[in-house]
């Protein structure tokens, strides 16, 4: 597998040239980026036109670059605009209540990503808009993409983090379909693994089981996964929620709600005085 990592801020994708770049950093033209700071290398997409893309396009086929675009990360950032609304849903209830009401907190939260402007906001979503773009036409020139998730950024979350990222995806115009193939098959291959990803006999007993094909847009998992498959063992979905509401509730009794909260805000506290950048 070629190093996957981040475009180093002031290059550009055409001059690193990583093997499979994340987050689509280097994507904007270096000189746009206001500031080598995490947030405005996702939000300063505005200089990305027609013609950057074309470029992007070009040297990524023509080199064989695959990208990980983690799109999910973008709309999480956006998701701290509302809130109040999204620490209800199914990101924030997928861990612990320190997460949304502290780590996730637009005001006292992850250090890089507090006080966000509303212009900023609006920067992202236009940023989000020029990606979808960006990664529909990398597809359909066949460069490679993989399906990332970079969890405990704003509202990403393990496991949910990758069916947003497939709803992304298909935002971006990719049928459900091919990305189904890219998170399963495609990543098996990039790992250089071929006993899995696929439903063969002989193949390792890795699967989901689902009442309707998952690969159709109407699929939710909430509603339509049964079952699991791990190392050969059948988990039913019952039983997986089971254990992750037990795993929960060990966060969420009066002294462990008091207890998980007032250490997220000291951590938080720390890592906003020794933040850089």
């Amino acid at each position: 597998m070629g190093v996957l990592g981040h475009v180093p801020y002031g290059l550009g994708h055409e001059d690193a040239q990583l093997p499979d770049g994340q987050h689509l950093f280097g994507m904007a033209p270096p000189a746009s980026t206001r500031r080598d700071h995490v947030f405005n290398r996702m939000i300063d997409w505005d200089a990305v036109d027609d013609r950057r893309i074309d470029l992007i396009r070009q040297v990524s086929a023509d080199r064989g670059l695959a990208v990980t675009p983690t799109l999910n990360t973008s709309t999480g950032v956006l998701d701290l605009e509302r809130h109040h609304q999204a620490r209800d849903e199914p990101t924030a209830r997928a861990l612990p209540s320190f997460y949304s009401a502290i780590v996730w907190h637009p005001r006292h939260g992850i250090p890089a990503y507090r006080d966000i402007r509303r212009e900023d906001f609006d920067r992202c979503r236009r940023a989000v808009e020029r990606k979808h773009l960006l990664v529909n036409r990398l597809f359909g020139d066949g460069v490679p993409l993989r399906l990332g998730t970079d969890t405990q950024q704003p509202f990403v979350a393990p496991g949910i983090a990758l069916h947003r990222e497939l709803e992304a995806f298909e935002q971006a115009g990719i049928p459900r379909r091919d990305s189904w193939r890219l998170a399963t098959a495609t990543a098996a291959s990039a790992l250089g693994l071929t006993d899995i990803g696929t439903v063969d006999r002989g193949a390792r007993a890795e699967l989901v089981v689902t009442r309707s094909d998952p690969r159709h847009p109407s699929w939710s998992v909430s509603r339509d996964l049964t079952a699991t498959v791990a190392k050969g063992t059948l988990i039913t979905a019952a039983d997986l929620d089971v254990a992750i509401g037990k795993e929960l509730a060990r966060f969420e009794g009066a002294f462990g709600e008091f207890t998980t909260r007032l250490l997220a805000r000291l951590t938080m506290r720390r890592l906003a005085r020794n933040f850089v950048s």
